[in-house]
């Protein structure tokens, strides 16, 4: 794998965020962390993240709450304790 398919991660925690990117061998390149806030301020400021640091080939997720993987609610993320955050779509 080169740097041109890179692969991120994001991990949706309750008091922050935290992304990544790996290279070709599995180094982090680049990395960032910040305050979980509502789905409206945050969402935003991981696809910058993301945008910025691409082209990303896929992303990993760890979130704090279940994600649908098939069907019309793919990427929303379903019950959680982040009230804010059930229905939010992570994928599109």
């Amino acid at each position: 794998m080169s740097e041109s398919h890179r692969i991120g991660a994001l991990e949706t925690g309750g008091t922050k965020m935290r992304v990544a990117v790996f290279g070709d061998d599995l180094t982090i390149l680049v990395e960032d962390r910040f305050p979980t806030e509502t789905p409206d301020t945050t969402m935003p400021r991981i696809v910058q993240f993301f945008e910025s640091h691409g082209p990303i080939e896929r992303i990993g997720v760890g979130a704090f709450g279940p994600v649908t993987l098939t069907g019309p609610d793919r990427g929303l993320i379903g019950t959680t304790p982040k009230l804010d955050w059930v229905g939010t779509n992570l994928v599109s």
